[in-house]
């Protein structure tokens, strides 16, 4: 999710499902033993996967989680969770990330082989809606979410966001992949399970937009500045009709721009964003004219 919080009243936000850019050339694939879910118990640590993870010598990205052969009736008590080696074990949630948690009554049942992979094209919350007991979640790709409290549908997430430029000591060691089911009785199995990575290229991206006075002129001359969380700072001057742009900035990145003219005050002068993708309409609204 880009976010942007204005300082003024002027505010808007722009959505992206792309935290991070990954090369999936050298892709590697870690995989885990199946296991029994423990029937209402909760966070039990014998209902998880352990995937031994090693080798892995640059800063990585988890591109796809699987769950194979994985069986479970009534999805709405059960929670897909994945901790990475430096998380808490089992009860404890600390420093482990939910990739799946269906609302709670949804009655439908897990059958077959899931990934939880960016290129999925919905979550499994949005593709059970009016699912009835006794039905089939298709197998196939679907997007990571969040809990989202009772009957509701949780919040698509993104892997890159959850476990992305994980460094050689943050990838490799015991990663757990867990299924825990909260009420009996509706227990399942799962196969087997794996965990997708590939190392991590960080993506550049432009932001561009328009300094302009209340009536929507375009103002010349504005200096837009782009400081970033890494330091490095970027300048652009609004052309004749107020248009500015920066090229090359770091996506992951969180940059405050800002914009300055000796005649000029602007209603929202400061923008911070945190940068997923290339964006435009980052624009600057002079106060007065």
């Amino acid at each position: 999710m880009l976010q942007i919080i204005k300082k003024g009243f002027y505010a808007f936000a722009f959505a992206s499902l792309m935290l991070f850019s990954s090369a999936s050339v050298e892709a590697q694939t870690f995989s885990g033993p199946g296991y029994t879910i423990t029937d209402g118990g909760g966070r039990a640590a014998a209902s998880c996967s352990i995937v031994p993870v090693s080798g892995i010598t640059t800063n990585v990205v988890v591109n796809r989680v699987t769950y194979t052969s994985f069986v479970h009736s009534f999805i709405g008590d059960l929670e897909l969770r994945v901790y990475p080696p430096a998380a808490a074990a089992p009860p404890s949630t600390t420093g482990s990330q939910i990739i799946s948690s269906p609302p709670d009554a949804r009655g439908c049942n897990f059958n077959g082989t899931y990934n939880f992979t960016n290129t999925g094209t919905t979550s499994i919350d949005a593709a059970t809606v009016g699912c009835t007991d006794g039905q089939t979640v298709a197998p196939g790709n679907y997007r990571t979410s969040n809990y989202g409290g009772g009957t509701a549908n949780g919040a698509v997430t993104n892997l890159g966001g959850l476990f992305g430029a994980l460094t050689p000591a943050q990838a490799n060691g015991n990663w757990r992949v867990c299924s825990f089911d909260f009420i009996a009785p509706d227990g399942g199995t799962v196969g087997g399970t794996s965990i997708n990575f590939s190392v991590f290229t960080a993506a550049q991206a432009t932001v561009s937009g328009r300094v302009i006075s209340m009536n929507e002129r375009g103002i010349q001359g504005v200096t837009v500045t782009a400081i970033g969380s890494n330091g490095a700072t970027y300048t652009a001057v609004s052309n004749t009709f107020g248009f500015y742009s920066f090229d090359g900035l770091t996506v992951g990145e969180t940059y405050t721009v800002t914009a300055n003219h000796k005649r000029y005050q602007f209603q929202n002068p400061t923008q911070v964003l945190s940068l997923s993708e290339s964006i435009s309409g980052l624009d600057f609204i002079a106060a007065i004219e």
